[in-house]
């Protein structure tokens, strides 16, 4: 009877062995890339979760625009749902359909913070029902570690309220009897007026709107009681 070639025993278990070690490997980078997915999503929710609680509107672009994420507070003010607006032109949301003028403004806002500029302005936009609100609009772009600019982050917040103060403020300033003003002190000589109401106008026999980057001096005011204003 022939004997066993030993070898050839061993060649095969060499192979089984083999086999083994790459079926282990394959199972560990399933895990590894399991775990990997795991943890994005996980990163992911918690991302979505303090993106939603902010009471901001926050939309995140790219660089050209399109609009990739939007926070919920934007959607329910705009009364959209997340595929009315994803993946679109930022420009043509409902948010910014009051005039076409306000559409080719923030295209020229996009296009700057592309550039790598921070864009600020104040701007009327449209929620539900065609109401409308005004908030302070900014744009930051982000970049990336060669300094390209990767996103951009738009965000707005509702001043509506402080818009109204302001508007009750200025009534109230240009409709009083008493003299008002914003003044600027010119060294130790004279006034510069940035702002009087209409009383302190009468007082000088002119406008508001004349009175506006003049210096008491150029009013008629005698030295003596520009020196006494100041002293006050």
């Amino acid at each position: 009877m022939a004997r066993p070639d030993p070898s050839s025993d061993s060649s095969a278990d060499r192979q089984v062995i083999q086999q083994l070690q790459q079926e282990l490997q394959a199972l560990r980078q399933r895990v590894q890339q399991y775990e990997i997915e795991l943890s994005s999503a996980q990163d992911s929710d918690r991302f979505r979760t303090i993106f939603d609680q902010t009471f901001q509107f926050i939309g995140l672009l790219s660089p050209d625009g399109i609009l990739l994420e939007a926070n919920q507070a934007a959607l329910t003010f705009g009364g959209l749902t997340r595929s009315q607006v994803i993946g679109k032109p930022f420009w043509q949301a409902h948010w910014w359909t009051l005039s076409p003028e306000i559409q080719t403004r923030l295209q020229r806002a996009i296009a700057q913070a592309r550039l790598g500029e921070f864009v600020r302005y104040e701007v009327e936009v449209l929620g539900t029902g065609r109401a409308s609100t005004v908030i302070d609009f900014s744009i930051q772009p982000v970049k990336d570690e060669a300094g390209q600019v990767q996103w951009l982050v738009a965000e707005g917040r509702d001043i509506s309220e402080l818009k109204q103060a302001e508007d009750t403020l200025n009534s109230f300033f240009d409709s009083a009897s008493l003299m008002m003003g914003i003044v600027e002190l010119v060294g130790d000589e004279d006034v510069l007026h940035i702002r009087d109401n209409d009383a302190a106008a009468r007082f000088f026999g002119t406008t508001p709107e004349q009175t506006r980057q003049k210096r008491s001096s150029e009013m008629g005011t005698s030295p003596e009681q520009i020196q006494l204003w100041m002293h006050h």
